[in-house]
Formats: C-alpha cells, sequence, structure tokens
C-alpha cells in the first residue's frame, strides 16, 4: 500500500498501541528480528533512540504510549513514519492539540524532516503556521485545488482572498452601502 512507497499519514486521532512501549508503537509490523525470528529489542529499542534523535526529542523507548501526553505521542508516530523510510508525509492539522511550546517543537521537528528530505504536505486552516513552514501554498476550496504559489509570493490578505473566494474589502463596504 502506501507504505510501500513511501508515503504515511499522521491523522488527528493517533493510530497508536497505547498499552505497548514507544519502540513497539514505533516498530509495528516490521520489528527487527533475531535470527531465531523473535523480536530483536536490544535493535529495537537503540534504532527507537536513533530515530527519536534524528527528530530531536528524548523519549525513552520502553515507556508505554498510554503514559504519553498528544504532542510525545504525535512525535511517535513520526518515528514510526520514519522508521519505514518514509518520502511523504502527510500530517492533518497536527497543531490542533498542542500547547505553544509543543507547536514549536513541532515545527523543528518538521524542518528536521524536510532537511532529511522527506516531503511534508501539511494540511492547515491557521494561517501564521503557513508562513512559519510552508514553502509553498496550496488553497483548496470546496475540495477543488483554487491555487498553489510560493509562500514568498503570497500575503496573508492574498490567501484569505484565495480561501473565502472574494476579496474581503468589498463585501463590508458593500454592506456599508446597503
Amino acid at each position: 500500500g502506501m507504505q510501500r512507497i513511501g508515503v504515511s499519514v499522521i491523522y488527528q486521532e493517533l493510530n497508536l498501541i497505547p498499552h505497548l512501549s514507544v519502540a513497539r508503537n514505533i516498530f509495528l509490523g516490521h520489528e527487527p528480528q533475531t535470527v531465531r525470528g523473535v523480536i530483536d529489542f536490544r535493535t529495537m529499542h537503540q534504532r527507537s533512540r536513533e530515530l527519536l534523535n534524528l527528530l530531536g526529542i528524548d523519549l525513552p523507548p520502553r515507556k508505554p504510549v498510554a503514559e504519553l501526553g498528544i504532542a510525545a505521542r504525535q512525535l511517535v508516530e513520526v518515528a514510526k513514519a520514519l522508521s519505514r523510510r518514509v518520502r511523504l508525509l502527510i500530517m492533518d492539522e497536527p497543531t490542533a492539540p498542542l500547547s505553544e511550546q509543543e507547536i514549536a517543537n513541532l515545527f523543528d521537528v518538521v524542518r528536521r524532516l524536510r532537511d532529511q528530505g522527506v516531503t511534508v504536505i501539511y494540511i492547515s486552516h491557521r494561517l501564521e503556521e503557513v508562513f512559519k513552514l510552508a514553502d509553498r501554498v496550496t488553497v483548496l476550496r470546496d475540495g477543488r485545488v483554487v491555487g498553489t504559489h510560493p509562500v514568498a509570493d503570497v500575503t496573508r490578505d492574498g490567501l484569505v482572498r484565495l480561501m473565502v473566494g472574494r476579496d474581503i474589502t468589498t463585501r463590508s463596504e458593500e454592506r456599508r452601502v446597503g
């Protein structure tokens, strides 16, 4: 499926198994194995640590996911995608449940992924995130692509205009005249 070709999606309702450890979740379904065919926990914990370090996060691989907050769980999802050699990562409104500090941390992670050659499609309604994070922005309205532009070429107002399909100021002026 999509994972085979290097595509991972991180949905708002995360896809982790709470009673399993961070490492087990990261390598779920493709656990490193010993010659005897049993899970090689030493290698799995080691690789988990490496992936988490790559993302700039320090999570104990043996900790049960149930004990993590939402931000840390998201990062486990990202590490899980990386463990499958992700080339395209789709993130759907990832900052909705996060605090300011967690958002800043997530942005660092997204930039690190980009620097490692991962393409990130980042879905957001928050315009400030687009300007902080994106190289290019594509606006969808009613399921249709309205336009794709380099972020450097669009203003906040221009983006809003693309999103709502009309000029904001003219609407308020019309109302004043009426």
